[in-house]
């Protein structure tokens, strides 16, 4: 990975996100949850209380429809942010991840959309975290461009 460039789409970029992908599974398998989200995200309050309160998934996702990196993804879900529970579903999910990406030529979040779209996992159990209070930053500043603009008291993330 060294001196290369790392752009969007090339091998390089790819590698890299499929040693992000085994990162996130080493957190797994030390019995621990992992919060991941761009640098570029707004964090308003802290947003674990909301996610927590939802038990029973094994990831739960932002949805938008562009991500911030500019591509558009082919698939109806685009995760952006995403929260994964240390469960053997979820490990065994992000082991498809990291076995598909260089096997499809894709980067972690196609992958991770078109195993969701496909189905691949049956038991993995994700869900979208709700819109109005996990907001990605296209629908946050097209509601909220100008400082005086009211933040809702359940919005956690821009």
């Amino acid at each position: 990975m060294g001196a290369a460039p790392s752009l969007f789409g090339t091998n390089v970029f790819k590698q890299k996100m499929n040693a992000k992908q085994r990162i996130i599974r080493e957190v797994l398998l030390l019995n621990c949850s992992c919060l991941l989200f761009d640098s570029d995200v707004i964090l308003h309050k802290n947003p674990l209380p909301g996610i927590l309160l939802r038990k029973h998934y094994d990831m739960l996702a932002q949805k938008d429809e562009r991500v911030n990196s500019g591509f558009v993804s082919p698939f109806p879900t685009v995760v952006m942010s995403s929260f994964f529970r240390p469960t053997l579903t979820s490990i065994h999910f992000l082991n498809h991840v990291i076995r598909f990406m260089p096997v499809w030529g894709l980067s972690d979040q196609p992958t991770t959309n078109r195993l969701i779209d496909e189905n691949r996992v049956p038991a993995f159990r994700w869900g979208l975290l709700p819109e109005e209070e996990y907001s990605s930053g296209l629908v946050f500043f097209a509601k909220h461009q100008f400082r005086w603009d009211a933040i809702s008291e359940t919005g956690c993330v821009a």
